[in-house]
């Protein structure tokens, strides 16, 4: 039971960053490059480090505060 909230909290999560994806990819907005690579980057070392140590389904709220900076970031690659 507590695996849906958490992937119900990581779709809300991703919900929150759909308006700035969708405004970066439509050129209305232009993320700063480091700034959003840096957000996406260290959220991802902290899941590699989760993972190896045997964390389950408290890393995904983790990957996802690194999922949405990366999606932002990507378009601008």
């Amino acid at each position: 039971m507590l695996q849906y909230l958490v992937i119900g909290g990581a779709l809300l999560n991703l919900l929150g960053a759909v308006a700035y994806i969708r405004d970066t990819l439509q050129g209305k907005t232009k993320p700063n490059r480091v700034t959003w690579s840096l957000w996406a980057a260290v959220p991802m070392i902290a899941v590699a480090a989760a993972v190896s140590d045997g964390v389950t389904w408290a890393i995904v709220p983790v990957f996802m505060s690194g999922v949405n900076p990366l999606l932002i970031f990507s378009p601008h690659l």
